[in-house]
């Protein structure tokens, strides 16, 4: 191909290679065809700019499954499962007037816990093993 086109050591062209492809049919069609794949992209970029969104998918399914992975790290905690049974049994006891209050505060508070335990939770970090 080098020799050809005269660029391998000892082979000479009289051809001008830049002027051929300027003045070539081929060039134009190449030409014409980008125009119109720009303007087609144009046109589809006007018609998906209110689907595009930053980020793959809603802001409401990213909190679902972050509120689902946080729930199962609890879940699966003992000392939280504990803490939380005490908290709902050891002062609901409604046989006086004082334990009907607190069952009540119970009622109302416990899924406030849980909620705030979301809110403001942090990965716990695991004690690494020295070696």
């Amino acid at each position: 191909m080098l020799q050809v086109i005269g660029a391998a050591p000892g082979h000479k062209t009289e051809i001008n290679w830049p002027d051929v492809w300027r003045e070539s049919d081929e060039k134009r069609r190449v030409k014409k065809e980008l125009e119109t794949m720009k303007a087609n992209s144009r046109t589809a970029k006007t018609e998906n700019e209110a689907v595009q969104q930053e980020f793959a998918s809603t802001y409401q399914t990213q909190l679902i499954e972050v509120i689902k992975r946080v729930a199962q790290f609890y879940w699966r905690n003992p000392t939280y499962i504990y803490s939380k049974l005490i908290l709902v049994v050891g002062t609901a006891s409604p046989v006086d007037p004082l334990g009907a209050m607190f069952e009540a505060h119970a009622r109302f508070l416990v899924p406030r816990v849980s909620s705030l335990v979301f809110a403001f939770s942090k990965p716990i970090p695991r004690a690494s093993k020295s070696c």
